[in-house]
């Protein structure tokens, strides 16, 4: 997936493939993403066949999909063409929102369903189609009016992509309502009270209000370089389901404010000191590096000591097994 995101926003960074992609990238990409799906759907069964399974493998996998999250909407986002313009940027932000819905869930109910209707299994089939389609009728397609498209005069004279979009939200509400619902039940069920639940919620809007904050206050450097700040943002997205994930594995609580918003602090500081006094300490630009050095180092200290700390707990390597798994391995193997 992070091939596919560097390969098509070096060839469209605009955010507009049509015109700037080949057949062949609409098919890599939906390679990709299929490959990522069944790769997600396998690694529990394969780890639970090697007796691998572990808090480690929970982390690792919903830890990996917190950061394809952001990289696949970006990705969808260039497919049918959505431009460099506020409906991307929302489109991309809102879509973490269903993601950490469903391991707030986890962490409250201690279960992770899937519904009959879901993210990574029919939301991300109807995604790679939507490449597939791409790639055999072109990437003008998305651009069609619905009428011109269906040749139903009393369909909403909008783009297909401009349409697509409410049918995702849509499903994604579904989703995020199935899910209230679950963790208001259990909490029911079990006498325990709603807010510390809420609150948790509150803490993820104002996240995605400080990054919206933060687009208002400075558009230009945000339609300049659109893509790489979204996946930095992504990757402070990431660690903060990282943190949320590790909280319930080890029954911790988690704060309001997660430790990786406070890199966000950089840059919401220096854009409103500019815009209200007009000093301008450093260009906007130096300060994004700067915060996704910050994102980064964050990240990588978070993940190296997680990891770390769990092998040596639990004396299991990381990303190989230990003789004795392999031995188990073996044995089942030759009863079989």
């Amino acid at each position: 997936m992070v091939i596919n995101l560097i390969v098509i926003t070096q060839v469209a960074p605009d955010f507009q493939c049509n015109g700037a992609c080949d057949r062949w990238i609409y098919l890599f990409s939906a390679a990709c993403l299929f490959f990522y799906q069944t790769m997600d759907n396998l690694d529990g069964r394969q780890a639970r066949r090697t007796g691998a399974s572990s808090p480690l493998g929970q982390l690792f996998d919903h830890g990996c999909d917190a950061l394809v999250t952001t990289i696949a909407t970006i990705i969808a986002m260039t497919v049918i063409n959505m431009g460099n313009n506020t409906l991307t940027f929302t489109e991309v932000m809102f879509n973490m929102i269903p993601f950490f819905i469903a391991s707030w869930e986890e962490y409250h109910t201690g279960i992770f369903v899937l519904g009959y209707v879901n993210g990574p299994e029919d939301g991300i089939f109807m995604v790679y189609m939507s490449y597939l389609v791409s790639a055999f009728t072109g990437g003008h397609i998305w651009e069609t009016p619905m009428p011109e498209l269906t040749g139903l005069k009393w369909m909403p004279n909008i783009q297909l992509n401009h349409f697509y979009l409410p049918l995702i939200a849509v499903a994604l509400l579904v989703t995020m309502t199935s899910s209230f619902y679950n963790v208001w039940s259990y909490k029911k069920q079990h006498n325990k009270p709603m807010g510390p639940a809420v609150r948790h919620v509150v803490s993820l809007i104002f996240f995605e209000a400080i990054v919206f904050l933060w687009y208002y206050l400075e558009p230009a450097l945000w339609h300049a370089h659109m893509a790489w700040l979204l996946m930095t943002v992504g990757v402070v997205f990431g660690e903060i389901v990282g943190r949320l994930i590790v909280a319930h594995l080890c029954h911790e609580d988690i704060a309001f404010i997660p430790r990786p918003m406070y890199t966000l602090a950089l840059p919401i500081l220096s854009a409103v000191l500019t815009r209200v006094t007009g000093t301008v300490i450093a260009s906007p630009e130096v300060v994004a590096l700067v915060f996704a050095a910050l994102v980064l180092f964050s990240y990588g200290h978070f993940t190296l000591s997680i990891i770390n700390e769990i092998c040596s707990l639990l004396k299991i390597n990381c990303l190989s097994l230990t003789s004795s798994q392999l031995q188990a391995v073996r044995q089942k193997m030759k009863s079989a």
